[in-house]
This record gives structure tokens, sequence and C-alpha cells, in this order.
């Protein structure tokens, strides 16, 4: 317990500077100690505690309208396909699926942040957006895990570090929401589940301190966030 509360430290930590990251670094340590099913239970409900903090904060910075008209319509409907099909689905395959995707992307935009080549247009276009933001949610539905997709997009169509964090801390809470809805009708909520909730807040807490105390440049938040990326596309793919 005191090594996934260690890890809760540094995922929340991360997700306090980048507006992402806590369910994804935390599930791929924490699935060596917890079976996965229960563990994303747990994750839910705790990085619900982080994302109210971080609306809270960049509240005023959250663009409404993108959140309204590209993101929420998209993700929505994906997490409803994921949801209604995960028990159809080769888990595997999907981590490789998606795990591919988000190294390919990250990749991509390292290489123009690093060799300081022209980057494509910021913008994506409506459809690219609408596709990233879908598969986002249908892979959130599936595994919980489908946040860097959506994360992508926001690094794309957002100007300002603020507006991604607090745009996506609102969108985490929409998701998750509904998941922990879900969890709660199939009695995935138990009184063990809620203890071991509760055990482990003080690490999600700490992270958030610690978090707070990091200020990093424009430049190196992108930096910071696609190399974040890589790293979870690569913990999907690789065994």
């Amino acid at each position: 317990m005191l090594l996934m509360i260690g890890f809760l430290v540094i995922a929340h930590a991360v997700e306090s500077v980048l507006g992402f990251g806590a369910t994804v670094i935390a599930f791929g340590l924490g699935a060596h100690f917890f079976p996965a099913d229960r563990l994303v239970v747990i994750l839910v409900l705790i990085a619900l505690v982080q994302s109210a903090y971080l609306m809270a904060r960049w509240f005023r910075d959250i663009e409404w309208g993108i959140v309204f008209r590209s993101i929420a319509p998209a993700a929505l409907m994906g997490l409803a396909a994921g949801i209604l099909i995960r028990s159809m689905v080769n888990e595997g395959m999907l981590k490789l699926i998606l795990g591919g995707f988000i190294v390919t992307l990250s990749l991509i935009e390292l290489r123009f942040l690093f060799l300081k080549k022209d980057a494509p247009p910021r913008d994506p276009s409506a459809v690219t957006g609408s596709l990233l933001v879908f598969g986002g949610g249908v892979f959130h539905g599936l595994l919980a895990v489908g946040g860097p997709l959506i994360v992508y997009y926001a690094g794309r169509k957002l100007a300002s570090q603020e507006s991604v964090r607090g745009t996506l801390a609102f969108i985490w809470i929409f998701l998750n929401t509904i998941m922990l809805a879900g969890f709660i009708a199939d009695g995935s909520i138990t009184a063990d589940v809620l203890s071991t909730a509760g055990l482990l807040l003080p690490g999600v807490l700490a992270g958030i301190l610690i978090g707070n105390r990091l200020k990093i440049s424009d430049r190196l938040f992108k930096t910071a966030t696609y190399l974040l990326l890589l790293v979870v596309g690569a913990t999907l793919v690789l065994p």
C-alpha cells in the first residue's frame, strides 16, 4: 500500500503540472499490485478529487466553446461505444493499437519541437479532431486509458497551458462521472474499494501539493506533454 501511495504522489504531481497523466501512470505502475478491473475503479474515484481541484483552479481558462462543440459530444459517443463493446474485444490488441498510435503522434510532435521545423497547422480539421476525440472516448470506455488521444487534440487546439489544464480537468470529470455511474450500477463500488481509495488519498493530496510548486515554460510544457505521451504509448505497446 505504501508503494502505491508513492506511485500516486508521482502520478498526481505530474497531472498537477500537465493537466493529465495521473490515471495512466498510476495504472501502469499499480497493475503489478492490484487486479486491473479493481484498480480502474479505484483510480477513477480518486482521479475525481484531482480533476475537481484543477478545474476549480483553472476554471476561468476553460475553453467552453471547444468543450461543448468539439470535445464533449464526440467523447461521449466514443465513451458509450467503448462501454457497449467492452466485453467483446481483445484487450491486448486494443492496447497495442492505442499505444502504437500514441507513440507515432508523439514522435511527430517531438520532431517538430526539437528540429525547429515548421509545425503542421495548430488547429486540426473538424474531421481529424472528431476522430481523435471519439477514439479517446472509445478507449476510455474500454480501458480507462483513452485520455492521451484527447490530450493530443487539446495540445494542438488550445493555445495556453492554462486552458489545456482547465479544459482537460472538466473533460476528465465529465467522462469519469459517467464511468462512476456505470460502476455503481454494476456493483463495482464496494466497501473494500471505497476503503482502499480512502487509504490512497494522501498520495493524491501530496502529489497535488508538490505539483503546484513546479513552474515550467510553455515550450517545456509541450515537450513534457509529448514525452509523457510517448512513455504512455510505449508502456501500452511493450509487454
